[in-house]
């Protein structure tokens, strides 16, 4: 089973690793969603698959807010993550499968909307490995929120998936 505590205190030599480094690297997810978004956004010539990523990378950056205000809730950490703890931390996180790497510049528009799902799935994953740590029931709401909204994507991402390729 995937255990983020487990993850931490083996491949990460920066001790004490904190919560909020946690939602740190889940700023960079929501950025990486953002960005994905945009470029199926940009790329796609179909009006339906426009107007969702355009929808879906809006939400993103909602969910980045919402991580940088529970930020904005704690005192400032003695040792905040450094630029070695973050390269092993997503070394870690790729070999485990929950940061994949982007399609290739020249995949086609129902790659990307794959990729778009992975990666939903993967959010998921990655706040759900966590959200019980927190002692303060609020942040465990506010992640709950995190995760219900991710769960939409994927499906809103699929039910577009099934309806233009699976006729």
């Amino acid at each position: 089973m995937f255990n983020i505590r487990n993850i931490f205190y083996k491949f990460i030599p920066q001790k004490p690793f904190h919560l909020r480094h946690l939602l740190e690297f889940g700023v960079v997810l929501e950025e990486r969603a953002e960005d994905i978004y945009r470029e199926i956004r940009n790329r796609s010539q179909n009006e339906r698959v426009r107007f969702l990523a355009t929808q879906l990378a809006q939400e993103e950056m909602e969910h980045k807010k919402l991580i940088t205000h529970i930020l904005s809730q704690w005192a400032a950490l003695d040792v905040p993550a450094n630029d070695e703890t973050r390269r092993l931390f997503e070394k870690e996180m790729r070999r485990r499968g929950i940061f994949v790497d982007r399609p290739s510049v020249d995949s086609n528009e129902k790659e990307l909307l794959q990729y778009a799902t992975v990666m939903e799935e993967r959010m998921v994953k990655y706040y759900r490995s966590f959200q019980n740590r927190f002692s303060s029931i609020w942040k465990k709401e506010k992640l709950q929120i995190l995760i219900n909204e991710e769960e939409k994507h994927k499906e809103k991402i699929k039910d577009l998936r099934k309806e233009m390729y699976q006729k």
